[in-house]
């Protein structure tokens, strides 16, 4: 029986999370329970476990990974076009997606209803392919000098509303939000916490220290998914 393909689907956090943990050694590590690939929307650029990282001619909605974008990715009219890159997304098995940080400085409720909303768009989407699974992982936080304390709450309420939801039998989500940012209640709540942080001002992409916290946790998640 073939192993089971996984495609994740990131920027810049991703692409750090993946060299910092050495994601593709801790698969190896885990027994290779599933056949790891990437993008790096940022980059276009596609990696496998045994290739060499090379550009492949994708090219998203709107430029980039925000929820909306991954919305007009996966609908119903770009499937019926026949839409060459969407074909090739889904001829793996499950598909991990994440939208990167700017996508939680959630600046007013209007804002936070436009993400939830365009993530129902893309659960409806799997829902009509349910041989295909879906992983979420929530948008990491922001450092506090980039956000406001309503922004990083929005941005929190959005994420536990996402790992608190039950989507159906193919979606899933793993709460990279919450595993990186500070705890409601605590002071700098909903963001980046200390230790996570890199030394440059105004950069919220986690560090290492958070890139090896995080990923046995998010190869484990994946391999559970990869089993069902």
């Amino acid at each position: 029986m073939s192993k089971p393909r996984l495609l994740f689907i990131h920027r810049s956090v991703g692409q750090n999370l993946i060299n910092d943990s050495q994601l593709y050694t801790l698969v190896e590590q885990a027994g290779q329970p599933f056949l790891l690939s990437d993008f790096n929307q940022n980059t276009n650029t596609f990696r496998a476990a045994n290739e060499e990282p090379h550009t492949v001619a994708w090219q998203f909605p709107g430029g980039d990974t925000t929820p909306e974008d991954y919305a007009a990715l996966f609908s119903a009219e770009r499937l019926a076009a026949g839409d060459p890159m969407l074909k090739e997304i889904l001829a793996y098995d499950s598909i991990a997606i994440k939208s990167c940080f700017p996508n939680t400085r959630i600046t007013s409720d209007a804002m936070l209803e436009r993400h939830t909303q365009a993530y129902k768009n893309i659960i409806q989407f799997f829902r009509s392919q349910p041989t295909k699974k879906l992983i979420i992982l929530t948008s990491p936080p922001l450092i506090p000098t980039l956000t406001l304390p309503s922004f990083a709450k929005r941005a929190r309420k959005l994420a536990q509303w996402l790992a608190s939801t039950d989507f159906g039998s193919n979606v899933f989500v793993f709460d990279f939000f919450d595993a990186l940012a500070v705890p409601e209640g605590k002071f700098q709540a909903n963001t980046l916490r200390r230790e996570y942080r890199r030394r440059f001002p105004f950069d919220s992409h986690p560090n290492a220290a958070a890139a090896k916290a995080t990923a046995p946790k998010i190869v484990q998640f994946f391999t559970d998914i990869a089993r069902r």
